[in-house]
């Protein structure tokens, strides 16, 4: 380790503070994108014989302009399955009834499921959202609250999400 040199002398070390609102956001984001990595992949049952990815900051093109999908997993559980695409909105902060509706609105046209990320004890169940979307507590562990589900309207632009994966994969 380093300890604070450089090849160009010493540098601060970089510290958290856990009071900076936009460091928690980017630390609970990153814990949450580590945590989903390792626990859908087992979820999903592709661990064995399937096709699992997941993707941080996909772009897909939306009626108003660019839209940024938090993170998205194709999953594929067996050869014979069909790919599945599950999108996953990260509520970092405080959010309201009215604007987390309009979120999942603008959100459902890009998965076959999709998925409310909230941190531990974030999720309140005055939120009344769909019966297809999914709610995860993320802590050290994920906890699934309830589990997304298909729906009419669900997915009508997964092919702008996989245009968005296949880009993410090609331009890291």
């Amino acid at each position: 380790m380093l300890l604070g040199k450089t090849a160009r002398g010493k540098a601060d070390i970089p510290r958290y503070d856990p009071t900076d609102r936009r460091q928690s956001e980017a630390m609970f984001m990153a814990r949450t994108f580590a945590v989903l990595r390792e626990e859908m992949l087992l979820r999903t049952e592709c661990a064995t014989s399937g096709s699992f990815c997941l993707h941080s900051e996909v772009r897909v093109r939306a009626p108003r302009g660019t839209q940024v999908l938090d993170a998205v997993a194709a999953v594929r559980p067996d050869s014979d399955a069909a790919l599945c695409v599950h999108v996953v909105e990260i509520i970092t902060g405080k959010v309201t009834k009215d604007a987390l509706a309009k979120r999942v609105d603008d959100l459902s046209p890009y998965g076959e499921r999709l998925w409310l990320a909230f941190p531990e004890g974030g999720y309140q169940s005055t939120f009344k959202l769909p019966g297809y979307v999914g709610v995860l507590e993320i802590g050290e562990r994920l906890n699934v609250i309830r589990v997304a589900s298909e729906a009419p309207g669900l997915g009508t632009a997964s092919g702008e999400t996989a245009k968005g994966l296949l880009l993410k994969t090609l331009n890291p």
